[in-house]
């Protein structure tokens, strides 16, 4: 067989393994927390700052 096919061969080989053993991704370095008035009026505060109506954003 030629180094080339040989090779060829090899990357599919490689690429199917890694594709039959890939697990669900998850989107961990990206989130907005402005989806809502609520997330709006809290966003970037942290849980203390807890949003509780709409009316929030305007204090």
């Amino acid at each position: 067989m030629k180094a080339s096919k040989k090779n060829w061969l090899m990357v599919c080989v490689a690429g199917l393994a890694v594709s039959a053993t890939a697990a669900d991704a998850f989107a961990a370095g990206f989130m907005l927390r402005e989806q809502s008035s609520e997330y709006l009026g809290n966003s970037y505060a942290g849980s203390a700052a807890k949003a509780q109506s709409p009316a929030t954003i305007w204090y």
